[in-house]
């Protein structure tokens, strides 16, 4: 067995760095190209958007397109402003999620011929309500929300 000699051992020392450095060197100078968002499918959006009063409630009320009958879920958001309070009704309004509904959810019910609604009961007098609805697909992926439609009660 050969001992280790001053000066084997200073040629180890010399190359383990130089090894060092020519691994990391070999993989390029790191860097990489810019992240990209997946790709988005937009899925066929509803029209025909309408609410009315019915039942002591909003009945809002939309259509979806034959060739757009792939979604398995709405949401429904709502924007409320107290009109005895005196809110601006020309400021930007916040909506929130009132209700993601699939298909076969009692609340959301088929109207006939691509038309659906859905009944918020949870209105109260002196309000004015404004709705929008997306449709969504299983993985998530909802349309725009372009129209909008209001009611006072």
């Amino acid at each position: 067995m050969k001992t280790l000699t001053c000066h084997n051992m200073r040629a180890i020392l010399i190359m383990i760095p130089l090894l060092t450095l020519i691994c990391f060197s070999a993989q390029g100078c790191g860097k990489k190209a810019d992240p990209l968002c997946p790709p988005v499918v937009a899925t066929a959006g509803i029209s025909g958007l309408a609410v009315e009063s019915r039942g002591g409630g909003a009945q809002v009320n939309w259509v979806v397109p034959a060739h757009a009958q792939s979604f398995d879920r709405v949401r429904i958001y709502r924007s409320s402003l107290n009109r005895r309070v005196g809110g601006c009704s020309r400021c930007p309004r916040a909506f929130v999620l009132l209700a993601e509904v699939d298909l076969g959810d009692t609340r959301f019910f088929n109207v006939g011929e691509g038309r659906y609604a859905y009944l918020d009961s949870t209105v109260e007098k002196g309000c004015r309500y404004t709705y929008r609805v997306s449709a969504c697909k299983a993985a998530g992926r909802c349309d725009d929300l372009p129209e909008i439609v209001e009611i006072d009660f």
